[in-house]
């Protein structure tokens, strides 16, 4: 019985196998805890549907739902991760109709496993990767819907959990427009779009948001976005407002690649401020930085500002002056 509910549940008997795939771990090991009567009644049932994939009559679905409900709340995630299997199936054949009806089954049934076992970790991704399955398929609204109950960042978590398959920074940019309009206002929504807009120097378009996104978050939010909106500001010519923004990161718990990025970032605000004293002292060893030559740091700098001012069609403002 168990064996073949491994099987019925798309997962290797290998127990190495089973953690791999990331899909059976828990889910499995409280099904094995169920009295064998009950793996005698229902795993015939999964094997069955398991080998008519979508295809399983409506009347196995009732009866698995049947004899789930008076189970442990791992039944009720079973049902909903066989629903997912359903989805899956008939997007792949183009049965998009068949596909969205079975994406809110699956939601429905996941529904059930919350309320009896609402801190179910397993739950919790197979909640993420519908929202992905959704949003690929057209159903996004829905999904997202769906589980705004259980994830108040709802929106967020999808982008986090999505992210990493995108293949390229223009569909991140796009997948994060598209999940603004679902939340729009989100500070770290806000903050992650500009990030992406400074990378591109749509700047026009990237400082505003950054700016909302450190003044909505208590003590200025995630670094990063202080961080990214510093050298916005640089890019955009405007060095003192560059500066009161980098300067305070000095101070914040920043990973020591954010500490060094703050550091050359406050170091050329005052570059070109014209306070060339302050900008060699803030790469000098005793303030943190690579101990050099302070000319050959006045050197560096006046390069790396050159380079600054040129992305924003200025180059002779990085020389002014010296």
């Amino acid at each position: 019985h168990r064996l073949a509910l491994r099987w019925a549940a798309g997962v290797d008997p290998d127990p190495a196998f089973a953690a791999r795939a990331d899909l059976g771990a828990e889910f499995l090991g409280r099904l094995a805890e169920l009295p064998d009567p009950v793996l005698a009644r229902v795993v015939p049932l999964m094997v069955r549907m398991r080998r008519a994939a979508h295809r399983a009559p409506a009347r196995w679905w009732e009866e698995l739902e049947a004899v789930a409900r008076p189970a442990d709340p791992a039944w009720w995630e079973g049902v909903a991760w066989f629903r997912a299997q359903e989805a899956s199936l008939a997007f792949r054949r183009r049965e998009v109709l068949a596909g969205q009806q079975a994406i809110d089954r699956a939601l429905a049934a996941l529904g059930e496993a919350r309320a009896r076992r609402p801190d179910s970790r397993w739950a919790d991704h197979m909640e993420l990767e519908w929202l992905r399955l959704a949003d690929r398929r057209g159903a996004f609204e829905r999904a997202l819907a769906a589980a705004r109950h259980r994830y108040p960042d709802s929106a967020l978590l999808a982008f986090y959990a999505y992210e990493g398959r995108l293949a390229t920074g223009r569909e991140r940019l796009m997948a994060l427009r598209r999940w603004l309009a679902f939340q729009p206002g989100d500070p770290k929504l806000e903050g992650e779009l500009g990030i992406e807009l400074v990378r591109r120097r749509r700047l026009a378009e990237a400082i505003p948001r950054l700016e909302y996104a450190c003044a909505a978050e208590p003590d200025g939010g995630d670094p990063r976005f202080a961080l990214e909106l510093g050298f916005a500001y640089l890019f955009a010519r405007r060095p003192e407002a560059a500066r009161a923004t980098l300067a305070p990161l000095l101070e914040k718990d920043l990973d020591p690649e954010g500490l060094d990025r703050a550091r050359l970032g406050l170091a050329l605000a005052y570059l070109h401020l014209g306070d060339y004293r302050a900008a060699t002292a803030l790469l000098r060893d005793d303030a943190g930085g690579i101990p050099v030559d302070p000319i050959a740091v006045l050197v560096t700098l006046a390069l790396l500002g050159l380079i600054v001012w040129a992305r924003s069609g200025s180059p002779r403002a990085a020389v002014r002056g010296r």
